[in-house]
Formats: structure tokens, C-alpha cells, sequence
């Protein structure tokens, strides 16, 4: 009855599902492992962003070129830079207090000649 499962052809199909289970198993365990560190991830740098926002322990604003290049560590720390600002863009997707609204970027044109995307509001 089930007799053309031995054809050849019918040999390679079942070759080729052997094989491709086990690397669906393998790429899924992998794909779950790199959601779990980026969670982890997550919740270390919210930790980090809660310590450094508690009341008490006020952050001082260190200069610009103190914090690059940007890392975990400097990342969300308070900088200073002066320079002009350019033109403004509006990007769509902001949420706050359950209302949609914008993100307004600006580029910051330091001194130095070096651009820097400010997120203004």
C-alpha cells in the first residue's frame, strides 16, 4: 500500500525532512536565545536608566566628546554641545499617555563641523 515511499524519488523527500527537522530545531533554539539576551539586554539598560534617574543622585551634563564613542554605559548619559541647529523633521510614532504624536529630530551643527541628530521633543 504505502509501497512508493522506496521509489527514489520518494527517498530523497524523506531524506531531505529528516535532515530539515532537526535544523528547524536547531534555528528555533537559536532564534529563542537571541530573544532572550536581547531581553536581558533590556532590562539591564532599564535598570541602568532607573539608577541613574533617581532623586538624590542628580547626573551632571559632561561634554560631548567625553562620551564618545557611544557605548552601553554612555548611552542615555546627559551631554552638552553647542552649535546650530538645522532644518527640523517631524517622525511619525510616538506614543505618550496613550496619544499618537511625533518625534521632532533636529541635526545639531557643533562647532567642530561634526552633526549631531538631537531628539527635541
Amino acid at each position: 500500500m504505502y509501497r512508493f515511499l522506496l521509489t527514489p524519488r520518494w527517498w530523497g523527500i524523506n531524506v531531505f525532512v529528516v535532515l530539515a527537522i532537526p535544523f528547524c530545531i536547531f534555528m528555533g533554539s537559536w532564534q529563542l536565545g537571541r530573544f532572550e539576551d536581547r531581553v536581558q539586554d533590556h532590562e539591564s539598560a532599564e535598570r541602568q536608566a532607573e539608577a541613574r534617574e533617581k532623586p538624590g543622585a542628580e547626573a551632571t551634563a559632561r561634554p560631548l566628546d567625553s562620551l564618545l564613542p557611544v557605548d552601553k554605559e554612555t548611552s542615555g548619559e546627559q551631554a552638552t554641545a553647542t552649535g546650530r541647529y538645522g532644518e527640523q523633521l517631524l517622525v511619525p510614532g510616538r506614543e505618550l499617555n496613550d496619544k499618537r504624536g511625533y518625534y521632532v529630530l533636529t541635526l545639531l551643527r557643533t562647532d567642530s563641523g561634526k552633526s549631531l541628530p538631537v531628539v527635541r521633543g
